[in-house]
């Protein structure tokens, strides 16, 4: 049988692991999933790795500051009734 076919599935040709998969790669895999699936997907990656977890936190402090700011601007636009 062929070599590469007898690798398991992840393995490089020396028998390692891969230490990561380019990000095109990653962004073909991710994008059709649904909604539900990457949420699942990102809670199960950062109950196993605590920098997953800070990086989630992050986006989201980063995404409500936005929100706050965006409804701050909002409300003292000069076309709205203050």
């Amino acid at each position: 049988m062929e070599d590469s076919k007898k690798r398991k599935h992840g393995e490089s040709g020396n028998g390692e692991l891969p230490t990561s998969m380019p990000e095109e790669e990653l962004r073909l895999l991710l994008d059709p999933l649904r909604k539900d699936q990457l949420v699942n997907l990102l809670v199960k990656l950062g109950i196993q790795n605590y920098s997953v977890a800070e990086e989630i936190r992050g986006v989201a402090r980063d995404n409500v500051m936005m929100v706050v700011v965006l409804l701050e601007d909002g409300a003292n636009h000069p076309l709205r009734g203050s």
